[in-house]
């Protein structure tokens, strides 16, 4: 059963469930958010991490539909539905692009003859007319 929140105060059933330790809260107080969340990012190893320059703003696309800000996101981070992961997780007999190679995301946008971003990953994360044109008419779904 589904409780709403209503539900959930007359009930008496709510929690509010801590983090343990929340970003917002500073080993100094003196500490920004926009400098914690920085830290934290030049402490990590993220795929394409060179995209990103300030991780506390919202990247590019974010405004834009729901399809093409997952798609991106997806483009960003390597992990979306290419013939690879699919096939490391059961999903298709071949981890093959049509072109004959390993069909990566990265392969996709930036290598592959059928699929190729021809102006390159950081312009498609920039998410401008052109790389929105790019995933729209992108045959696959990412």
């Amino acid at each position: 059963m589904l409780f709403l929140s209503s539900d959930c105060s007359l009930l008496g059933l709510c929690y509010v469930i801590k983090s343990r330790a929340p970003i917002w809260h500073a080993e100094t107080q003196s500490e920004s958010v926009e400098y914690l969340w920085t830290r934290r990012w030049e402490q990590s190893e993220p795929r394409n991490k060179d995209l990103i320059k300030e991780p506390f703003k919202k990247v590019p696309g974010w405004d834009g539909t729901r399809a093409i800000w997952t798609t991106l996101n997806r483009i960003r981070t390597e992990q979306g539905r290419c013939n690879y992961l699919l096939h490391k997780w059961g999903m298709v007999g071949s981890p093959l692009c049509e072109c004959g190679e390993t069909q990566t995301i990265k392969h996709m946008v930036e290598s592959c003859p059928i699929t190729m971003f021809k102006k390159g990953l950081t312009k498609l994360h920039e998410g401008g007319p052109t790389a929105i044109k790019w995933l729209e008419e992108l045959n696959t779904r990412l």
